[in-house]
């Protein structure tokens, strides 16, 4: 089963998007340790592709912090897995000791995640690049 057949997504699918919101390396191995998934070799790549993404936004000597709770919304992959249905993880942060004006900017930012589950078993997991954003998405389903 896809993780967007139907409304429903599997349990799995949401552990491992409850991990992946946590934005932090060591808490998603950790989950993904419980689930007895991290000595596969999509998720050893997934971990890589995260670890750029997250170190990115997190600047220590600016006490970069999460300012909002990691959303996620369905997407559609527009590259390399065309058409696809991803989950999309927007996150918004703030560097609150960076130097004035700069402390009081919200980022934001979004990244893809393709989760594919059959029968509670993960069949495959990748970072998607290149999705729809919230608004494309709306437009796509009208």
């Amino acid at each position: 089963m896809n993780i967007h057949t139907s409304k429903r997504q599997t349990s799995l699918t949401l552990l491992i998007t409850a991990a992946i919101k946590t934005m932090h390396l060591p808490s998603i191995k950790k989950h993904l340790s419980a689930l007895d998934l991290e000595h596969r070799d999509d998720i050893k790549e997934l971990l890589n592709y995260l670890k750029p993404i997250f170190k990115a936004w997190q600047k220590e000597d600016q006490n970069s912090k999460l300012i909002a709770e990691v959303l996620t919304g369905e997407s559609r992959c527009v590259a390399c897995m065309f058409g696809k249905q991803i989950i999309r993880f927007d996150f918004s942060y703030k560097h609150r000791s960076a130097p004035a004006p700069e402390n009081q900017i919200v980022y934001t930012q979004s990244f893809g995640v393709r989760i594919e589950v059959e029968d509670d078993q993960l069949q495959h997991i990748q970072v998607c690049n290149a999705f729809l954003n919230k608004i494309e998405m709306e437009k796509f389903r009208n």
